[in-house]
Order: C-alpha cells, then structure tokens, then sequence
C-alpha cells in the first residue's frame, strides 16, 4: 500500500458534532501507528476548523499541510504524515481556488510567526471597538464589533487582518 486516505467521522453519538481530532472515529492519533507500519504514507482530511499547530502535536510525522479553500472559503486540511519523516517543520501549503483561477502559496510556521513578528515591531496599533447588542423586545440592533488598525511609518491605518499574500 503506498498510502492511506483517511476521513475521520466528525460526528459522534447522537450525531453531535465533535471537534477534537481524537473524538472523531476512527481515533486518528491512536490508530496513526498501525497504519505507517503497514504504508509509508497517511494522508488525513480534516475538519476547517482544526487548529493546525495542536494537530501538528497529535500526527507526529505531519510533512505537509495543505489549506484547501475555494473562493477564499476554507473547505478542508489536509495533513501528510510520512513513516521516514526527517523531523524537518512541516511544510503549510494554502490554495484557493478563486473565481479569477488558483492563487496558491506556502510557509512553515516558523517563517509565519517570523513575519507577525516583524509586522508587530515598532508598529502602533489602534483598536476600535463598536457594540452591538439585540433588544429581543424591540428588535433593535446596535453594532458590536473590535477591529484592530496597524498605524504604519506612513501614517496610514490598514485594517491589521487585511489579506496579504506571503510567498516564500
């Protein structure tokens, strides 16, 4: 066998939604030994929602990453894990599929917690907060929302989760 796909159930009893990668069945975390001893390869597809690094921690192995989205919506991560890994960080690969066609780049976490850092250095940042609560008698509305602006050595306030692409 030179690889196992594999799509764990994210539905548990009463088909409730589970999030955490070692509640969805099959166990992915506690079957991942047996499968690499019989392939050198398991490819796992996950839920958008799963935190990349706490996964990372439970397929010890992860070679890639791949963030799978279309029209800047994430659909799906997909995780390579290798019985020879060679310990070097997993590479994240991001591809969307756009309706102007494929954008695609890649990063280690490494790189991107290096360049948060240089964004966050010497920058000021201001934070505007608006409310917003529902009146459920009177249904009225009233905003309530944090956004965060990066004032930059141009003077100019760029909203700091604006999409920038990095490609390395």
């Amino acid at each position: 066998v030179d690889a196992f796909y594999i799509d764990p159930a994210r539905r548990g009893e009463s088909n409730k939604r589970v999030f955490a990668l070692q509640d969805c069945e099959p166990n992915l975390p506690g079957l991942l030994p047996a499968l690499l001893k019989r392939s050198p390869r398991v490819i796992a597809k996950l839920s958008p929602m799963a935190d990349i690094q706490m996964t990372l921690e439970l397929l010890p192995g992860t070679t890639s990453v791949h963030v799978l989205s279309v029209r800047n919506e994430c659909k799906e991560l997909l995780f390579v894990v290798e019985r020879e890994a060679d310990g070097r960080e997993p590479l994240v690969r991001c591809i969307n599929f756009g309706l102007d066609g494929i954008q695609s780049f890649s990063f280690t976490l490494e790189q991107e917690t290096q360049t948060v850092d240089k964004r966050i250095k010497n920058k000021y940042f201001l934070f505007i907060t608006v409310n917003l609560l529902v009146n459920t008698k009177t249904h009225s509305v009233s905003n309530n929302h944090t956004s965060v602006y990066e004032k930059d050595a141009d003077n100019c306030s760029t909203p700091l989760g604006s999409p920038q692409a990095v490609t390395h």
